[in-house]
């Protein structure tokens, strides 16, 4: 049997979809939360670094931004690429690790944590070369570990901590041992309250709800720290009532 879930691309769902690429779109809000320091920057040009479906971009649209006149993306996945260019965004299909970014006055990105530091040298060095500012939402373990005290030490960043935890996802499991029933969704979407396959109970897990912060590099950012007290009530200052977005 096959769950009555989000059906995504080529016939698989969203679970399939974000398992099979450890992929799950950056919430809006989170976003958001940096819009007085974006709005302040004020730039001409964006790049949203590993942009996915396009999340972060579509949040950007939000933000007083007078002075914006090109947005672009760089993606690894021809799947994820051509969702974000069906939003209405340039999109360079490319390993973001591998490639220049671009001539861009923010680079701004959710990198995989696997990843991260590999993410944080490279938006340190195409900054450099642009004179670029980098925005980096990461988990605040990536302070930890012994192993990084030389990195720290040597690039200072501006830090804004987030209050509240982001959900990325929410996961939907059959309590069943008879069924196995197990489907991932994004926090505002619809789920089931009872197993679609046995009709039994179901529990819900929200994944990767871990502690996340804004890391700021760039001229005249470094050493200092903030935290963002909101968390997703932001999203009805910059989204019009009735927005799906909004809710």
């Amino acid at each position: 049997k096959r769950a009555p879930g989000f059906n995504w691309r080529a016939g698989m769902t969203k679970a399939s979809y974000a398992k099979r690429l450890d992929f799950f779109e950056t919430p809006e809000w989170p976003v958001l939360a940096m819009a007085d320091i974006i709005e302040k920057l004020n730039p001409r040009t964006i790049c949203d670094v590993g942009c996915g479906t396009g999340a972060i971009m579509r949040a950007l649209m939000h933000m007083n931004l007078p002075r914006l006149q090109d947005v672009w993306g760089i993606e690894c996945d021809p799947r994820r690429a051509e969702i974000a260019r069906d939003h209405g965004f340039r999109v360079i299909q490319a390993n973001a690790l591998k490639v220049p970014w671009g001539k861009a006055d923010l680079n701004i990105m959710t990198p995989p944590f696997t990843f991260s530091e590999e993410f944080f040298r490279k938006s340190i060095l195409e900054g450099r070369e642009q004179k670029a500012t980098s925005v980096v939402l990461g988990r605040l373990g990536f302070l930890e570990t012994q192993e990084r005290i030389p990195f720290h030490e040597e690039h200072q960043f501006d830090m804004r901590v987030l209050s509240h935890r982001i959900s990325f996802c929410v996961v939907v499991a059959c309590l069943s041992d008879a069924c196995d029933f197990r489907e991932t969704y994004s926090p505002k979407e619809d789920r089931p309250s009872a197993c679609p396959w046995c009709e039994g109970k179901v529990k819900l897990t929200t994944t990767d709800n871990s502690a996340y912060g804004w890391f700021v590099h760039g001229p005249g950012f470094g050493g200092r720290f903030d935290i963002f007290k909101g968390g997703p009530e932001i999203m009805s200052k910059y989204y019009k009532e009735g927005d799906v977005n909004a809710k």
